[in-house]
């Protein structure tokens, strides 16, 4: 009972409960981190492709 108790008081108490899963978190915030960083940039890219696609629509208007 103590066990899953301590789970959702935060990290430090889970680490210290189970010491051998350190690495491993460390490893999963890492590839989260690369993950999002990836996802960042593909939002980005998809923002400014779709302002060019506004900008040419806007432009086909004009004419």
């Amino acid at each position: 009972i103590r066990l899953s108790k301590q789970r959702f008081f935060g990290t430090g108490r889970l680490l210290r409960a189970f010491p051998d899963m350190v690495p491993d978190r460390r490893e999963a915030l890492a590839s989260l981190r690369v993950g999002l960083t990836k996802a960042t940039a593909r939002a980005k890219a998809a923002a400014k492709q779709a302002v060019k696609t506004g900008k040419n629509a806007m432009k086909k208007e004009d004419k």
